[in-house]
């Protein structure tokens, strides 16, 4: 990140390096197999928005079964001291930034898919297939 100085010059060298490759879940990597949850990318993925209205951009860090929360402020982004470290019990597929309630701040969502079983999918072949997508909800506070 290179952030606009005081004076309103922008640095040739980056303010703050964020490594993705130091946020990583300790849970094993989940493989592709039928009839389990379809986990996200193994890499460490990076959500911007502005969660708390302060409209500085804070950033959501995702890892396997595991969220860090950082929240920025007016000297630029940080990614020592979260704000909230979240686990889950399975993995997720896609981790969403979106309003889930009424109030003006944006919520988490969770996005779990089960990939069907091999009888769901040879079932599928001759009627209907259904793919089971489970949701969790963290509403901003």
């Amino acid at each position: 990140f290179h952030i606009q100085t005081a004076d309103g010059l922008i640095p040739p060298d980056p303010s703050v390096v964020l490594d993705l490759d130091i946020f990583r879940d300790t849970t094993p990597r989940s493989d592709l197999r039928p009839g389990q949850v379809l986990a996200g990318s193994d890499n460490a993925t990076l959500a911007m928005q502005d969660l708390n209205g302060d409209e500085i951009p804070d950033y959501v860090i995702a890892h396997r079964r595991k969220l860090w929360v950082f929240h920025g402020s007016p000297d630029g982004p940080q990614f020592t001291q979260p704000s909230a470290i979240m686990k889950t019990a399975e993995d997720v597929t896609v981790v969403l930034i979106t309003p889930l309630d009424d109030d003006p701040l944006p919520d988490l969502l969770l996005l779990r898919v089960q990939i069907p079983s091999i009888g769901m999918i040879l079932k599928g072949l001759f009627s209907n297939l259904d793919i089971e997508i489970s949701a969790t909800g963290y509403a901003n506070q």
